[in-house]
């Protein structure tokens, strides 16, 4: 059905005569002149006229024609020469799909003369189809109106048709936390039945609620969003219906749906955090890994350093009896923090070889990826000497588990579980020049970090990931005595190149690099037994 039309094209031409009846009030106004005016329903050409037959005598004349001047096409009853007058046959819907190319059609209707002459105020054709022209659904009519001040209209109407379309836009494009935001409705039209009071529950909305909504015009709705931080945000405004209405147009057309989707990046931004985190503490992990050669040496350890600046520091100690042994190192910078500590025992196999078993507890503590925890690693070890060479090589094998808790959004604090290894391979070697102790070095250290899927306590699952580092290293260390008054004090140095190779999962993803270390320090071994150490280091050479 074609209910509602919005483009019209119109004809009036208005008689200007006034009636002047003798004794009997006839339909319509005489005109002073003759009227007609034309138009088109499909192929058909339609007159309508409205004249006086005879000069100075009431007896109007009504027509409306279609496809000719035939009285078969015409409306009828007619009046005509001042009294009621039926044709037959009359204008019929047959005629004009058979005639005028008109088809579908869904209203014709008729409303001719009749006998209350001095109340018939409407004399017309309707027809509602679809126009041979272009295919639309069209409205025409074809009228005398008016019992004074006649007119005689011819309109073609185009139906609207076609729903009002919405289009939901936000700036937020992208959820990377829960504050409350706003998206815009926008209809392509004006439209009524969109209630801000009765209407808040006909918008679904998937990951959030909506908080409420206000009409700004009547083609533009701001609507107040809530997200809960929990899978994308899916905003969706449904199609209308006469079952389920939500907007109209003026047309009484029914809304079509709008949807709009804002991916959540909140997964991807802990997941990052994690693998930023991951892979800080395990550089950290290789880094500080204790020297073993010392115990086949039968050196043992018993020392203790410091140092601080404002904001930064460092603290390492180590201390063993017998073959047992345990060393801490910890190192903090602002809110960052690191603290690894170890202890093992081993047995000498022959006098080149001992092995030996060591358990790690670790610390670590990263403010710029919002992320602490705590692990364990334990496993064995060994320490073998060439034969009658200064030649030494020592590994590990450690595995363990860690506890983390991280805040990415900084506004909850959810936990998560890892698991590692970690395996290093060390050569070295102490050679005489001189009064000086030259010490090659070899070392090979892989580690890795898986971190276990997860649910947040927005409902989002984090998966699971592994960062993995790989460092390899060759240098030479010294070591030359310094000539002092009462116990002994040495100068201690080194230069290394280091390949590092890292899959920082989320994070940083496959980069490698090579970059240059050195350090400086000196001993001094007091005669009461009591052992100073200071060291200053640089790590980064050659790189930006």
């Amino acid at each position: 059905m074609f209910n509602k039309f919005k483009t019209t094209t119109l004809a009036v031409v208005t008689a200007a005569a006034t009636l002047l009846g003798s004794g009997q009030a006839w339909a319509f106004e005489v005109p002073s002149a003759y009227d007609e005016i034309t138009g088109n329903i499909g192929t058909c050409e339609v007159y309508i006229t409205h004249y006086e037959y005879s000069a100075g005598i009431n007896d109007g004349n009504t027509y409306i024609l279609v496809g000719g001047f035939s009285f078969e096409n015409n409306v009828s009853p007619i009046y005509e020469l001042g009294s009621l007058r039926t044709y037959t046959p009359a204008l019929n819907q047959a005629y004009v799909e058979n005639n005028c190319g008109v088809t579908g059609i869904t209203n014709f209707s008729i409303d001719a003369a009749n006998t209350t002459y001095a109340l018939d105020d409407y004399v017309g054709l309707v027809v509602e189809g679809i126009d041979p022209d272009n295919g639309l659904p069209t409205r025409w009519e074809a009228a005398i109106v008016g019992v004074t001040n006649t007119q005689l209209v011819f309109t073609k109407t185009i139906a609207d048709a076609t729903p009002p379309t919405v289009t939901l836009s936000s700036t937020t494009t992208t959820l990377n936390g829960t504050d409350p935001f706003t998206v815009t409705a926008t209809f392509d039209e004006a439209v009524t039945g969109f209630d801000p009071e009765n209407d808040i529950n006909d918008i679904i909305i998937v990951g959030g609620t909506l908080a409420g909504f206000v009409k700004v015009s009547d083609d533009i709705y701001k609507l107040f969003i809530d997200p809960t931080g929990a899978g994308d945000l899916k905003i969706t405004i449904p199609a209308g219906s006469n079952e389920l209405p939500v907007a109209q147009d003026l047309a009484g057309n029914h809304n079509d749906m709008g949807t709009l989707t804002i991916p959540n990046q909140i997964v991807e931004i802990t997941q990052e955090a994690i693998a930023g985190f991951m892979l800080g503490r395990a550089n950290n992990l290789a880094s500080n890994q204790p020297g073993l050669t010392r115990f086949l040496l039968g050196d043992g350890c018993g020392s203790f350093n410091a140092n601080a600046t404002e904001g930064s520091g460092s603290i390492d100690g180590c201390v063993s009896r017998g073959n047992s042994w345990a060393e801490v190192t910890s190192s903090w910078s602002g809110d960052d923090s690191y603290i690894l500590s170890t202890i093992g025992t081993h047995t000498f196999l022959n006098p080149n070889l001992i092995v030996g078993g060591m358990f790690q507890i670790d610390s670590a503590k990263d403010d710029a990826n919002k992320a602490s925890g705590i692990g364990y690693m334990v496993g064995p070890y060994f320490v073998a000497q060439v034969p009658d060479q200064p030649l030494f090589f020592e590994g590990r094998l450690l595995y363990g588990h860690t506890d983390n808790d991280i805040s990415p959004l900084g506004t909850y604090t959810d936990s998560f579980e890892t698991e590692r290894w970690l395996a290093q391979l060390r050569a070295t070697g102490e050679y005489q020049v001189q009064n000086t102790t030259l010490m090659p070095l070899l070392d090979f250290t892989y580690t890795d970090d898986t971190q276990k899927a997860y649910t947040d306590s927005l409902g989002n699952t984090i998966p699971g990931q592994t960062v993995s580092l790989m460092q390899a290293s060759v240098g030479m260390d010294f070591s030359t005595p310094i000539t002092v008054s009462s116990g002994s004090l040495d100068l201690t140095g080194g230069l290394s190149g280091i390949y590092s190779a890292t899959d920082g999962g989320a994070a940083a993803p496959e980069f490698e690099n090579w970059r240059g270390r050195t350090h400086l320090g000196l001993n001094y071994a007091m005669n009461e037994g009591v052992n100073l150490s200071a060291t200053t280091f640089y790590d980064g050479i050659g790189t930006d």
